[in-house]
């Protein structure tokens, strides 16, 4: 149970961090998106799923087959160990139209950022909760930020996609729109 708590507090404050960078960058990188969400805020669900889809911050897992399984073409025995490129395969173009543009109107409910099956996370709806909540504010009271791109430092690590630093200027509003 301790270590479940763990994983849980480590692994959901790690994951859900790096998400709301990655969809407060790749929101200002897409003013097309950014203005689709100021006038739908609707769109925030969306958002989060295309980040997650998009640019997730879990990047890779590793795998061990247990028994013997066929897959593509290709036997994989028992004990070898698997690499599941999950940033790859959310940019399927087989699973998701014109994979490489970032679109919050896209269904990405195919995404694979979260696993799959019996491997999927635990956490995933609370990092969905999370995420809602704060970027639905975001957009609510600071919806003008600016990211100072020269700023902007990426966490160095092979797994874990997402910004150490992101300096971001806003121009606060009231719940209303009203400055």
């Amino acid at each position: 149970m301790v270590s479940v708590l763990f994983l849980m507090i480590i692994a959901g404050n790690e994951t859900t961090t790096k998400l709301l960078g990655n969809a407060l960058y790749w929101l200002w990188r897409n003013p097309g998106a950014r203005a689709a969400v100021r006038r739908d805020p609707t769109l925030v669900p969306g958002w989060i799923e295309e980040t997650l889809r998009y640019d997730g911050s879990t990047q890779m897992l590793a795998r061990t087959v247990r028994g013997q399984l066929s897959f593509h073409g290709h036997t994989l025995r028992d004990g070898e160990r698997l690499l599941l490129l999950i940033g790859s395969a959310n940019r399927d173009e087989r699973a998701f139209e014109d994979p490489d543009v970032f679109d919050v109107r896209r269904d990405a409910s195919a995404h694979v950022a979260f696993g799959k099956g019996t491997h999927f996370c635990l956490g995933a709806s609370l990092a969905r909760l999370e995420a809602r909540i704060a970027l639905e504010e975001v957009q609510a009271r600071l919806p003008d930020f600016e990211i100072d791109a020269p700023g902007l430092a990426r966490v160095h690590s092979v797994n874990v996609r997402g910004f150490s630093s992101m300096p971001i200027e806003f121009t606060p509003r009231g719940r209303e729109g009203a400055p």
